[in-house]
C-alpha cells in the first residue's frame, strides 16, 4: 500500500477516487488480468493493455536453470513423503505457464517438468490408488517430475537477477539453502518495488 500525507495526492488520480483500489499504476496503461474472463477469450492476444500497448508475459521456462533437460532425479525434486501427504494441495505450474504463486518461505508454486501429462488426471489416478491402499501409488506421480524451484530460479522470478543470464547473486557467507528459500519467499518482486517507488515520488 502507498500513502501520501494530505494535502499531497498521487498523480493521475481523480479527486473523487479516494476509495478506489487500483490494479495498475494510475497514468499508465490499464492492466487486464490475464486470468480474467476477457483474457480467457483470447482478447489479450490483441492487447494485454488498453491503448493497443501489448506486453507479452514471459513463460516460466525462461527463468529456469540450464540443467532441466536431463532425465535423472532432480536435486530439487519434491520428496515422495511430501507428495503423499500434501501433493494434492500444491499449486502446480508448467514450464509453459505464465504465472508463479508466491506464498511464504518455500511454499510457492511447484514445477511440473513433464508437460505431456495432465496434472489433474494424474492426481485423480493417484488418489484412486491410495484409496485402494496400493503400496505403489506414489509411482503414479513420478512421471510428472514435480520439483521445487531452485533459489537461483526464484531470484530470476523476483527480478533480483535477469532471465536468460547466468548472473550471480552474491549471498552472505554461511547462508543455508533453507534460509535462502525463506528470505526470497518473504521478499517482493524488485521490479514491482521499483515502479511503485518511482510513482510515489512522481510530481503531479
Amino acid at each position: 500500500m502507498l500513502a501520501k500525507l494530505s494535502p499531497h495526492r498521487f498523480s493521475h488520480t481523480p479527486l473523487d477516487a479516494t476509495d478506489k483500489v487500483w490494479r495498475h499504476i494510475p497514468g499508465s496503461a490499464t492492466w487486464i488480468d490475464p486470468r480474467s474472463e476477457a483474457s480467457s477469450t483470447g482478447e489479450e492476444d490483441e492487447s494485454t493493455f488498453e491503448g493497443n500497448t501489448k506486453r507479452a508475459l514471459r513463460q516460466i521456462r525462461e527463468y529456469l536453470d540450464d540443467f532441466d533437460d536431463y532425465e535423472g532425479v532432480h536435486p530439487n525434486a519434491v520428496p515422495e513423503k511430501t507428495l503423499m501427504k500434501w501433493g494434492r494441495l500444491f499449486d502446480i505450474v508448467l514450464p509453459s505457464s505464465q504465472r508463479y504463486s508466491q506464498l511464504v518461505e518455500r511454499a510457492g508454486s511447484i514445477l511440473q517438468m513433464n508437460e505431456n501429462l495432465d496434472t489433474t488426471t494424474t492426481f485423480d489416478t493417484f488418489q484412486q490408488a491410495c484409496s485402494e491402499h496400493d503400496e505403489y501409488a506414489i509411482e503414479v506421480l513420478r512421471p510428472l517430475r514435480l520439483r521445487y524451484f531452485s533459489p537461483t530460479e526464484l531470484l530470476r522470478l523476483f527480478n533480483f537477477t535477469p532471465p536468460h543470464t547466468n548472473s550471480v547473486f552474491v549471498w552472505p557467507s554461511g547462508i543455508s539453502t533453507k534460509t535462502k528459500y525463506r528470505l526470497i519467499g518473504n521478499s517482493v518482486n524488485v521490479h514491482v518495488v521499483q515502479e511503485l517507488i518511482s510513482y510515489l515520488f512522481l510530481d503531479k
